[in-house]
């Protein structure tokens, strides 16, 4: 859904984050260049495909690194948002 916000949201960078249980998987949409990071797999048309492999959810909550992460993105949201208003 990051493409549907490309045209609404100002940002430079648009982040989300996806959870199951305790595990995370971090995204990123960078406008100036149109990348998606991971990148979305899309479906086969001919044969099954996980378009949402496990390995992504490669951030535990829990972990400090886990927390690490989600504070870094919290931040330059914040820092993006607070650039914007002014």
């Amino acid at each position: 859904r990051f493409f549907d916000l490309a045209d609404v949201v100002e940002l430079p960078v648009i982040h989300g984050v996806s959870a199951l249980g305790t595990r995370l998987c971090f995204y990123s949409y960078t406008r100036d260049n149109n990348v998606l990071d991971p990148p979305r797999i899309p479906p086969d048309v001919e044969r099954m495909n996980d378009v949402a492999p496990a390995a992504r959810w490669n951030f535990d909550i829990l972990s400090d690194e886990g927390v690490a992460r989600m504070t870094q993105v919290a931040n330059e949201v914040k820092a993006m948002v607070a650039q914007h208003a002014q």
